[in-house]
């Protein structure tokens, strides 16, 4: 098979031209050659709508455009030295008129494949809550030995612990959905205790650990009554913390509304959380 002639004829109206046409940047010659091209060549009617469409959504377009072309055209070049394929006649012409309006729609592309506002916001300030410690000790005590307040303590500690390595950047992402199921598992038992049996301190804690959990596992619908029962459970120190992941939960059940509302909370009250509300309700509204 012969490779092709380095000499072929580049299409007539070049990608600077069409923009230079654009952006009435051509003399009236200019200008009366490139309309006449148009008109005759739908070809370059359809290059000429994309890039219009291109530079009114995306003002970088110009140079994206031009970058995939010289990168197109270097590709180009390294395929005919290796004498992979011949085109002939105006086929090679209207090969690459039709390569050079693929690659301008490549930013409109991008742009539609973005991550939407609400996920480059989670990936910016989402983090599972990190315990500062754990209550109860590594010692082995037979259960049958535990008072029913003593095997409480032993059981939160466990959940909590579970928790803890779910939480760590250092687990492996396998091992920390893996704990987190465990984490879950437990806190519900222990919430599934009637109240008055358990300590304040641990149906809070339990309920914040669990309502983070099932954010961080992408089931939003689970999480908010946990969260709502640590905002609901008086003054503690961990409505912030409640809120702030319950804004989240809703923010990913598409209630954005309410997600907001959370945030606001947030944003104008002194706490951990106040800064970086303050930003996502801006960039929100």
């Amino acid at each position: 098979m012969k490779g092709v002639e380095r000499n072929y004829n580049p299409p007539e109206l070049s990608m600077e031209t069409m923009l230079a046409f654009l952006q009435n940047k051509l003399d009236k010659q200019e200008t009366e050659k490139v309309e006449h091209l148009i008109q005759e060549n739908p070809l370059y009617q359809e290059m000429l709508k994309e890039l219009k469409e291109s530079l009114a959504d995306d003002p970088d377009t110009e140079e994206k455009a031009i970058q995939y072309r010289d990168a197109f055209v270097r590709e180009v070049h390294r395929i005919t030295d290796k004498k992979l394929y011949k085109p002939k006649g105006d086929k090679w012409h209207l090969w690459s008129m039709a390569a050079m309006i693929l690659l301008l729609v490549i930013p409109l592309g991008y742009r539609f494949l973005m991550p939407s506002v609400e996920d480059q916001l989670r990936n910016q300030y989402f983090q599972a809550y990190v315990t500062e410690g754990m209550r109860g000790g590594d010692e082995v005590r037979n259960p049958k030995e535990l008072t029913d307040a003593e095997k409480l303590e032993e059981d939160f500690a466990f959940a909590k612990r579970a928790y803890t390595i779910a939480s760590s950047e250092f687990t492996p992402e396998k091992e920390q959905v893996q704990h987190y199921q465990i984490a879950i598992r437990e806190f519900e038992n222990i919430l599934s205790i009637a109240e008055e049996q358990v300590p304040e301190r641990i149906i809070i804690s339990s309920s914040l650990y669990l309502g983070v959990s099932y954010v961080v596992l992408n089931q939003a619908k689970e999480a908010v009554p946990y969260l709502q029962k640590v905002i609901d459970h008086g003054v503690n120190v961990f409505i912030p913390d409640a809120q702030w992941y319950k804004a989240w939960a809703l923010l990913d059940l598409g209630e954005t509304e309410a997600a907001i509302d959370q945030f606001y909370l947030l944003a104008n009250k002194s706490n951990d959380y106040q800064k970086r509300a303050q930003d996502i309700v801006k960039r929100l509204n």
